[in-house]
This record gives structure tokens, sequence and C-alpha cells, in this order.
């Protein structure tokens, strides 16, 4: 799965001003939430899936 597919948007909305501080923030705590076991170890790893 490619995350920065699923979370750019989030993080386009923002950088258009479209969005707060406080919701980015929840949309992250929320991403990150649904993340799997697989996905939260390769992130803590710094390993990149192409």
């Amino acid at each position: 799965m490619c995350h920065y597919l699923n979370f750019s948007p989030t993080i386009a909305e923002y950088n258009a001003d479209s969005r707060n501080v406080q919701m980015f923030f929840n949309d992250l705590i929320n991403f990150a939430q649904k993340l799997g076991t697989e996905d939260k170890r390769a992130i803590a790893k710094n390993l990149i899936q192409y």
C-alpha cells in the first residue's frame, strides 16, 4: 500500500489552507491508527516500498 497516495490529499488540503492544524492532526492520528503491524514496523525501520 502506498501511504503517500492515501495521505497526500490531506497534505494538499492543509497546504492550501483549507484545513487547520487541529483538523490535520486528527487526520494524521486516524491515518496512523489504520496502519497495520507490518506497516508500523516498516515505518519504524525507515523501509521504503516501491
